[in-house]
C-alpha cells in the first residue's frame, strides 16, 4: 500500500464527519449526497438492511429513515486508512450510532463503517459503503414513561 499523504488522511476522515453531521441532522438530504458517487453502492445487507445503488436510492433510504427517527447521534473513532493508490482508497471507522424513533423507544449500534473512496474533481467521494456489527444492537421498546 502506498502511504496516504496527510491532506488525504485528512480530507478522507472529514468525508467520514460529514456523513455523520449529515446523517444525525435527520434533514441534509443533499449533505448526505454529497458523501457518495452517482452510482455508488451502498449496502447494509450485514445489517440487515438491503442494498442500494446510486445516490437516489440512498437518498430516499435516509428520508424514509428521517420520517421515523426524533433523534440521531453517530460517534467515530479508530479511524483507517486500509488501503491507498493515489485516487482510490479505503477507509474504516468504527461507529456508535444511538437513535430515538418518533413513536419511542431507541436503537444502539456499535459497528464499523467502511468506505471505498475515489478522488473525483468536487473531493473524495464514496463508491461504496457499508457496515458490520462488532455487538449486537441494542433496541429499546418505546411507551416508557
Amino acid at each position: 500500500m502506498a502511504v496516504c499523504p496527510w491532506e488525504d488522511r485528512v480530507a478522507l476522515e472529514d468525508l467520514l464527519v460529514a456523513f455523520a453531521h449529515a446523517v444525525d441532522s435527520l434533514h441534509d438530504l443533499d449533505g448526505i449526497g454529497t458523501i457518495f458517487t452517482d452510482a455508488a453502492v451502498f449496502d447494509l445487507s450485514g445489517v440487515g438492511f438491503p442494498s442500494l445503488t446510486g445516490r437516489a436510492a440512498i437518498r430516499q433510504f435516509y428520508a424514509n429513515t428521517f420520517d421515523v427517527m426524533a433523534a440521531h447521534a453517530h460517534y467515530l473513532s479508530n479511524f483507517a486508512v486500509t488501503s491507498y493508490a493515489g485516487d482510490k482508497a479505503s477507509v474504516r471507522t468504527y461507529v456508535v450510532g444511538m437513535g430515538r424513533y418518533k413513536a419511542g423507544g431507541g436503537i444502539t449500534m456499535r459497528g464499523r463503517y467502511y468506505f471505498d473512496v475515489v478522488r473525483t474533481p468536487a473531493g473524495w467521494k464514496a463508491a461504496l459503503f457499508s457496515m458490520d456489527m462488532l455487538i449486537p444492537p441494542e433496541v429499546e421498546s418505546g411507551g416508557g414513561a
